[in-house]
Order: C-alpha cells, then sequence, then structure tokens
C-alpha cells in the first residue's frame, strides 16, 4: 500500500494524560474528554462565562471534534444548551470547524457509527458535504469505521453517492477493503457498481483486501 494512502488511517487523538493544578481548564478539559470523565467535563463547561467553543488543542481540535471522536453523546445533549446560544451563523461555523487533517465533528461521529450524534450535529448545521484534506467525506469515514448504521444514514437518508472518490480515487469500497470493515464491504459491494474500478495507484478494492491480508 502506498504511504499517501496507509497514513490517513485513524489515529488516536491523544493529549497530556496529567490534570494538575498547572494546566489551563483548556488542556484539563481535552484530557478529561480523553478519559472520557463526564462528570468533570460537565463541571468544566459549567463555569460562567466560559467560553468552551473556542478552546482548541494542539491538532487544531474543537471541544466538539472531541466529544464526536471519544463518541460521548452524552455530553453533546448537555454542551447543546449552551452553544444554541450562539448566532446561527457562529453556531455553524462551529459545528463545522476542521481540525488539522480536515476532520469534522461529523467526520468522526459517522466514523464511530454515532447515528444519534450524527442526527444531531446535521440539526445544528453540520455540512454532510464537508471533506478532509485528503478528501474524505462521511461514508469515507463510516467505511474506514465498519459502521454500516452511517453508511446507510448517509446513503438513504441524506442521498449521498457512496461511490465517491478521495484525492486519490479511493471510493468508500477501497476504503472497506483496506481496512478489512466486513459490515460494510458487504453493503457497498451491493451498491457499487464500478466494483472493479481502479485507484490512483491503479489498486481495486480486491487488490487492497488481498495485499492487507483480509
Amino acid at each position: 500500500m502506498t504511504q499517501n494512502f496507509t497514513k490517513e488511517k485513524i489515529k488516536t487523538i491523544s493529549t497530556n494524560n496529567s490534570t494538575d493544578d498547572t494546566m489551563t481548564l483548556e488542556d484539563k478539559l481535552f484530557n478529561y474528554i480523553e478519559s472520557s470523565d463526564v462528570v468533570n467535563i460537565k463541571k468544566i463547561l459549567s463555569i460562567d462565562n466560559i467560553k468552551f467553543w473556542e478552546f482548541l488543542d494542539n491538532e487544531n481540535s474543537t471541544v466538539l471534534i472531541k466529544l464526536a471522536y471519544a463518541d460521548l453523546e452524552i455530553v453533546f445533549d448537555y454542551i447543546q444548551i449552551f452553544i444554541e446560544n450562539l448566532n446561527k451563523k457562529q453556531l455553524k461555523i462551529y459545528v463545522n470547524k476542521k481540525s488539522q487533517n480536515g476532520f469534522t465533528a461529523l467526520h468522526y461521529a459517522s466514523f464511530r457509527g454515532n447515528v444519534n450524534l450524527c442526527e444531531k450535529l446535521i440539526q445544528n448545521h453540520a455540512d454532510i458535504n464537508l471533506i478532509n484534506n485528503n478528501g474524505l467525506n462521511v461514508i469515507h469515514m463510516a467505511s474506514q469505521g465498519d459502521q454500516p448504521a452511517t453508511l446507510i444514514l448517509f446513503k438513504e437518508k441524506y442521498k449521498m453517492d457512496p461511490q465517491m472518490n478521495d484525492n486519490i480515487l479511493s471510493s468508500p469500497l477501497h476504503w472497506a477493503a483496506y481496512m478489512g470493515s466486513d459490515f460494510s464491504l458487504d453493503f457497498l459491494a451491493s451498491w457499487d457498481h464500478f466494483i472493479d474500478k481502479k485507484d490512483k495507484d491503479g489498486f481495486t478494492p480486491l487488490h487492497l483486501a488481498v495485499m492487507t491480508g483480509i
């Protein structure tokens, strides 16, 4: 597999695990999200006049992006009462904010297969058509995460094309084959009428499945 392909695999978003008193509230909040410490997340978010929507970690991820990556839908329900105070333009900008690699909260919600969170983000103006720096959309992400629930959501309800290519001409089916996403493969293969199409390097989904030993 080429380097351009493999480097796009989802990596753990890491932060310093220390939560001592020398850390800023911003750093503490990101640490609590990473460790899924809902109690302390809510304590920080409930501080008067805290503008958590301005917080960014070292990968330019917002609190919302981190919550989606950690699959903490319960905290999204909590912060929604705060972000609703933003005007429509501010809310749309915040919900669609991209990390350093171009991922949005909706990308990660799709990757986790969290249909409810995807729907809540869309209700708050998340753009389903945004792509990351390498051209991955929400269906590519569902394919990587082996999440047929979000694949079906975006194809059936939002009428997205499950055959769209990323920047190296890799379709969701290419990604599912490469990542060994068996459940997603079943759906995508039944939808994809160009099952033998090649990516930029000339690989078909079957090539990728064989190369990675799936």
